[in-house]
């Protein structure tokens, strides 16, 4: 299945609420705004996560050794509606369960400040998500996005495996050609591998601990409480970025060289295949940069630089392929996501 969206239960688990299909809905439930519109924030949610095949639980079961004794201190991890294993995890890991997770938004869902947007799950239900539209009510932030054709998003994320920790991310997405646009402020902290828990500029990670869920509620609440703030700063650096045009050697080193460098070690048996690889990979960056690129004018700006990068990492599996699921790869902080940002952050550096 494309993306590693979980079919586990014999459909997909996958729900986008639209006008019209995107890159994502090659699978699973489409559902039109109007079929959310009048429903209390509750109801939403429910429907939503019907749609997205989200309404399970994990639940922690005793674990007994070869001679029927109690393992203390350890649980298995099951996922109610399939049986599917999670793991066996420290009995003091605390589940975030789907419903939870979607409630933590319903006080702003029933404010109208956010719109669903997609949710699902991947990996046979280790990795669910709900994506949801920020309705920004500052009139300078609501003119510029509309101008850019760019739309704010709040993404949440929670890992049941015990692998990554709970997220909640900002992130913005280009409507023409559905590339992600990371935050102008150094989101996250630098590399997603160095990531601890803690709050960084536009987004907050958790760990599963017993007051997750309370440290949700607060994460969520601090996200939006000052994101109309972030946005107009954000406005700010987009514009900055458009004014300022780059040569042909600043891309290289702001870009080609942070995506696809040339390897050094002309030595090795590897050069002669690596360097065609990022050789080619250096070809397709810089003939959307010159306006081959979906919204891409060819005018050489550092704005344009980060779109031609987003649109490639995004979409061209051919060209950047990852060894993991391509949505968390893009969305979640994996290596697609590292490099928009370090192109993000040399980009906005130069302005």
């Amino acid at each position: 299945m494309g993306h590693e969206i979980d079919t586990s239960t014999g459909d997909a688990a996958f729900t986008e609420i639209g006008d019209r299909l995107t890159a994502w809905h090659q699978h699973g439930n489409f559902m039109r705004p109007e079929d959310l519109i009048g429903l209390p924030a509750k109801a939403k949610i429910i429907k939503v996560a019907d749609a997205a095949i989200l309404n399970w639980t994990v639940d922690p079961f005793d674990i007994f050794d070869g001679g029927g004794r109690l393992i203390k201190g350890w649980k298995e991890f099951l996922r109610s509606d399939t049986d599917f294993r999670m793991g066996i995890f420290p009995e003091t890991y605390t589940i975030l369960q789907n419903m939870e997770m979607l409630m933590l938004v319903e006080p702003l869902l029933e404010q109208g400040m956010i719109e669903f947007e997609t949710a699902g799950s991947l990996r046979s239900g280790r990795d669910v998500w709900a994506l949801f539209r920020f309705n920004s009510s500052d009139p300078v932030v609501q003119e510029y996005f509309a101008e850019e054709k760019i739309i704010p998003y709040q993404l949440l994320t929670n890992n049941h495996a015990y692998e990554t920790l709970l997220a909640f991310l900002e992130t913005m997405v280009k409507v023409v050609c559905k590339n992600t646009l990371g935050m102008a402020m150094n989101a996250m902290g630098g590399n997603s591998k160095k990531r601890k828990a803690g709050r960084y500029p536009g987004g907050i990670l958790l760990r599963h601990t017993k007051n997750v869920k309370s440290l949700s509620v607060e994460g969520v609440t601090e996200l939006w409480g000052q994101m109309t703030e972030r946005y107009a700063a954000v406005k700010n650096s987009y514009e900055a970025m458009k004014q300022r045009f780059l040569t042909e050697e600043e891309f290289a080193e702001n870009v080609l060289d942070l995506i696809a460098p040339l390897p050094e070690d002309h030595e090795s048996p590897m050069y002669p295949s690596t360097l065609e690889r990022a050789s080619f990979k250096r070809e397709v960056v810089t003939e959307l940069w010159n306006g081959a690129g979906l919204g891409i004018e060819g005018d050489h700006s550092a704005y344009e630089a980060y779109q031609a990068t987003a649109e490639a990492l995004d979409h061209y599996d051919d060209v950047f392929p990852t060894r993991v699921d391509r949505l968390q790869a893009i969305y979640r902080g994996g290596s697609l996501a590292d490099k928009k940002q370090d192109v993000l952050n040399a980009l906005t550096t130069l302005t």
